[in-house]
């Protein structure tokens, strides 16, 4: 002790009399209670909600988003200049996360809540109280200060700090690193905190050469994040997600046989697979049961067979895994250097009863098991594990290199008497087994024990997460067992099959078979019943520990595949695993498959149209879905900024152009027929003026804190608009020339509902105040409670795979939506909607949609779609593509039929039954030119901006147009005579915003229009009566109109 360099002053140590070398471990580890369950809400992200409420203010603002949008129209095109607030700079990013539920236990010392995006770490330290929510503001950047410009991972934190005491050790000889045994009340010095743990997607805007400017796009064009491939940011603001759950086939044709190596893997037979994982490469590993073999599926989709099979005959270690045989391989696993586990069990005592090991070089051999099955009298704890009788159904492998083994076998031996092994065995790095959990015996079990004092009903499937607890599939409970070896129940409550969207803990589960845990620390538990399948499921319990069906419809069988994975038909799903890439593969052991669910495979808009996704994330084209026709290509220059739109259907394809300067920056937008607009962008990449053609009356776009947050805008005819962001970048309120003002408000609840409200407040007056409290539960269940500013109320609520939702309206009728996917393109369609009255009579409106591939080409030719209105009619369209047709037939058999160009889509001719066709005629740049029916023929013709310049009917009668530089018509001249022999014509002018102030009539006499500074019609002057004026209030309804008598009406409102 003399010795500061090793023995330092004032240090602390203890010391142990012992009187004979030994490996006995006298550190104790330490125990901290976790019984008393802390329940709250769900961790979520105040972002753009994709079904939001727009009010409607000179632009809009969503109401429960916050978040600011306007349009500009770009004349000469069918496009506007739009901005979104959230996706400027200015714009931050809102955790909010429900920190404590009702109650808070005692022992509780505080709560940390911690989220840890980009590199950097947000923390809040609550005192330990019941209800409380914490909100965490994150401006965006990275743990260097650059912007995140597209999806982030948010890993968040919640933990409860306790004081904890020791536990004795193990009764082992060698117990280091293995569970206490025994409470103690000797308290530790350190305090232990317990981490609930949770993931949260937080979407960015991806990076700026996809925008004009900070915050505006083009409304028709699109981009990607290459962090989150599932969503796209459209042109217009809002976003298309690909968010439906699809199931598919990766590998297995679904019959039964040896397979064939070196072909696609759903081309080969995978013989009732019992188990699926992965390794760091991502390649897919299956254990086929039945025809006992390991197949390899590579990132390519090429199937391998790389231990077992028809030609695998030898039982030696340290031979070619290829050469082997294997006996029953239940499960496998894979460690993080790449090795591979099998529990190869056996039955009735005939059998291999050993793990084997495949290493990185592909030998194979034995880490456990002496070739016989486990006995209840004799586990062998503390002897080297090749030499112990194991009956393995299950292996799992933890990041230390340790091996855990399930075990569950009723083993004849004698042909009179079964020998239960209800237990899980854990393989040190040293090569020694011990029990972990499970006596052996076949039991209920207790909870809040330690493991290894429970019996177990079914212990033949384990997990391992994240943090090192093990998870055990025990017949109708999913047991947990934490790195203290006490044994909890996470899920289950007896047998059945119920309790979706509530506590796992309270659900009814029949067999679970297995665990598997994604990134975000959700596991998911396959269910099914016996040989029969029926109510063959896969199971999510999530974060919050809610437990809902993430795939299978209840009913055994096999279908659904390329359709939402809840609708389809499972049969004894058994092992699952996640991958790489983050989708639940599903090991359907009596389909011979193996089944993938994940996000839809395309970006598909439900009007028909497709984007086409660059691997840089640009949006290089739209198309028709169901043609394929090209509607619209984007052109870049060599930084990959929008330079040019462009429509190339017609022989004439039409451009519509993006100027830039010599930095890349925009300065016009200029149409197909050469109409300019004029854009200004400053240094900070912010739009600031944009002047339509002939205008010297700009739009004046003005930004506070040079953050992108559009603060004021002023409207060529001078009107100003302001808006208002708090320090998050969302909407505050926004304000008008007329008294108006917007206020929009947002607060989170410790349960995790969240409670908007919008209103018009002048004063102490409220006018409009519409309340939206939202909650989505942590498994997805959607609930919301509108009340309108009337005081009437909405009920809307959504299930958590979207496939259903109900509307309790204030009149009294209820609508109830069912939905499904388009069988192609996986667009969700309604299926079924049924609108019940308060009287009691209903309306069911069912619609159904198919493909069929007539000419066995591999692409659908004809599209078949049906409505269906209480079962008494049924309207039917057909789209024939091999013929360029389409077909609507009434309930009374009555049909119209469009043909069209196959190369432009544009409608060539209709037909009706009784009736003299219509015959179109297009010019080469795919306007109308003619108009035929019968004999008769209506001609149009266009000036050189691209406007309709005159109409000529059957009759020779022809009608002219007038426009200005911007394209709106200032004239129509038309071919009859006025009494005084003049020319008719019909003449308008408008003010710098576009709105109608004076219409001459073809007596030309005026009558004027006058509009308000929101650009509501105010007055109204005739040439004879008089003048009537208009009022309104400052949410702009209308409340009185005055005649020029001196009458008014006026209005009240509720």
């Amino acid at each position: 002790l003399d010795d500061p360099q090793r023995y330092a002053p004032n240090a602390e140590f203890w010391r142990v009399e012992v009187t004979h070398f030994t490996p006995w471990d006298f550190n104790w580890c330490s125990f901290f209670s976790l019984l008393d369950m802390l329940t709250h809400g769900a961790p979520s992200a105040d972002e753009q909600c994709d079904e939001d409420c727009e009010v409607e203010e000179g632009s809009y603002v969503e109401a429960r988003s916050r978040i600011f949008h306007e349009d500009i129209p770009v004349p000469g095109t069918d496009l506007t200049l739009h901005y979104a607030s959230n996706r400027a700079e200015g714009y931050k990013s809102v955790i909010t996360v429900p920190a404590s539920g009702i109650s808070v236990p005692d022992s509780v010392k505080r709560i940390i809540v911690r989220v840890e995006v980009a590199g950097r770490t947000l923390e809040q330290v609550l005192d330990p109280l019941p209800g409380q929510t914490a909100e965490l503001v994150w401006d965006g950047l990275d743990f260097l200060g650059r912007p995140v410009r597209e999806a982030v991972t948010a890993r968040i934190g919640i933990g409860f700090v306790y004081d904890s005491v020791y536990l004795k050790s193990g009764y082992l000889a060698m117990s280091f690193g293995h569970f206490g045994t025994e409470k103690t009340e000797v308290p530790t010095r350190d305090e232990v905190i317990s981490w609930q743990r949770s993931e949260l997607e937080i979407n960015r805007t991806p990076a700026k050469a996809d925008t004009l400017a900070d915050g505006w796009t083009l409304s028709a064009h699109h981009f990607m994040s290459l962090g989150d491939t599932s969503v796209l940011y459209r042109g217009d603001g809002s976003l298309n997600r690909n968010s439906m759950s699809i199931i598919t086939t990766v590998a297995g044709n679904g019959e039964s046989g040896w397979g064939t190596d070196e072909i696609p893997a759903t081309e080969d037979y995978v013989s009732y697979p019992a188990s699926v994982a992965f390794d760091a490469e991502g390649n897919l590993y299956i254990a086929s049961q039945v025809r006992p073999a390991i197949r390899k599926v590579d990132t390519d989709g090429i199937i391998t067979t790389i231990a077992g099979g028809p030609y695998g005959h030898s039982d030696e270690d340290g031979i070619p895994a290829e050469n082997a045989r294997l006996w029953s391989p239940a499960d496998i696993a894979s460690d993080t250097l790449g090795n591979l586990y099998i529990a190869d069990g056996g039955l009735d005592g005939d059998g291999s009863y050993r793990v084997r090991k495949i290493d990185t070089d592909g030998i194979i051999t034995t880490v456990a098991g002496n070739g016989l099955p486990g006995r209840t009298d004799d586990p062998g704890d503390g002897l080297p594990a090749t030499e112990v009788s194991i009956s393995p159904t299950s292996v799992a492998a933890d990041a230390f290199g340790n091996i855990y083994i399930g075990e569950d076998r009723l083993v004849s031996r004698d042909g009179n008497t079964d020998d239960p092994v209800f237990r899980v065995r854990r393989v040190d790095t040293a090569g020694i087994i011990t029990t972990v959990a499970g006596t052996g015996e076949k039991g209920p079990g207790s909870d809040n024990i330690p493991a290894t004092e429970s019996e177990l009903l079914k212990s033949g499937n384990i997990a391992l997460d994240a943090s090192g607890n093990l998870y055990i599939s025990d017949i109708g409970r999913i047991r947990k067992v934490n790195p203290a070896g006490v044994i909890t129940t996470v899920a289950g409550n007896g047998y059945g099959c119920d309790g979706d969207g509530g506590p796992a803990v309270l659900a009814k589960i029949l067999i679970a078979y297995t665990a598997a845990f994604d990134t975000a620390g959700n596991f998911y538990i396959s269910q099914l019943f016996g040989n029969a399948g029926e109510t063959d499921l896969v199971r999510k319990v999530d974060t919050a520990g809610i437990i809902s069906t993430v795939a299978g419809s209840g009913t055994a069988g096999y279908d659904g595949d390329s359709g939402p994975a809840t609708l389809a038909r499972l049969k004894h799903p058994r092992n699952l695993a996640i991958g790489p890439d983050g989708n639940l593969y599903i090991s359907d052991f009596y389909n011979s498959r193996i089944r993938k669910v994940s996000s839809g495979p395309v970006f598909a808009d439900e009007n028909g149209l497709g984007y086409v996704i660059s691997d840089a994330g640009r949006h290089t084209e739209t198309t028709d879905l169901n043609t394929g026709v090209v509607l619209r290509e984007f052109g870049y220059d060599g930084e990959g900024r929008l330079v040019s739109i462009t429509d190339p259907r017609s022989a004439e394809p039409r451009v519509t152009a993006i100027e830039r300067d010599g930095n890349g920056v925009p300065t016009a937008i200029i149409s197909p027929d050469g109409l300019r607009t004029d854009l200004v962008i400053d240094g900070n990449s912010q739009l600031t003026r944009v002047t339509w053609p002939g205008s010297t009356s700009p739009f004046i776009l003005e930004y506070e804190d040079n953050d992108g947050l559009l603060t004021k805008k002023t409207e060529p005819e001078g009107n100003v608009f302001t808006h208002v962001f708090d320090a998050t970048g969302r909407v505050e309120y926004t304000t008008d020339q007329e008294g108006g003002r917007w206020e929009f408000t947002r607060v989170a609840d410790a349960d995790g509902a969240i409670v908007y409200e919008t209103k018009v407040h002048v004063g102490d007056d409220v006018y409009n105040a519409t309340s939206y409290t939202d909650h989505t539960y942590s498994h997805g269940f959607y609930k919301s409670d509108i009340i309108g500013p009337t005081g009437a109320e909405t009920e809307f609520t959504r299930s958590a795979d979207g496939l259903s939702a109900t509307k309790k309206l204030p009149c009294g009728s209820d609508l109830a939506f069912e939905y499904d996917t388009d069988p192609k393109w996986q667009t969700k369609f309604v299926k079924k909607m049924t609108q019940t009255a308060p009287s009691g009579l209903t309306k069911i409106v069912e619609r159904g949609k198919s493909y069929e591939d007539t000419d066995s080409d591999g692409s659908p030719d004809v599209i078949t779609e049906t409505v269906t209105v209480n079962e008494a009619g049924t309207t039917t369209f057909v789209h024939d593509i091999a013929l360029a047709k389409k077909t609507v037939t009434s309930p009374e058999g009555r049909s119209v039929v469009t043909e069209y160009d196959p190369a432009t889509l544009l409608t060539s001719k209709v037909s009706v039954s009784g009736l003299h066709d219509t015959v179109y005629g297009y010019d080469t740049e795919g306007r109308p030119e003619t108009v035929t029916t019968g004999t008769r023929q209506s001609v149009f013709a266009y000036d050189t901006r691209g406007n309709l310049a005159s109409v000529t009917d059957p009759e020779e009668n022809v009608v002219t147009y007038d426009y200005d530089d911007i394209g709106r018509v200032t004239a129509v001249h038309r071919p009859d005579i006025t009494d005084t022999g003049n020319e008719t014509v019909i003449a308008f002018d408008y003010d710098e915003n576009g709105n109608m102030t004076v219409l001459t009539n073809p007596s030309v006499v005026d009558h004027g229009f006058g509009f308000n500074n929101v650009n509501l019609n105010s007055s109204y002057t005739t040439p004879m009566s008089g003048d009537y004026s208009y009022v309104y209030d400052k949410a702009r309804r209308l409340t009185q109109k005055n005649f020029p008598s001196g009458a008014w009406i006026r209005y009240d409102y509720d």
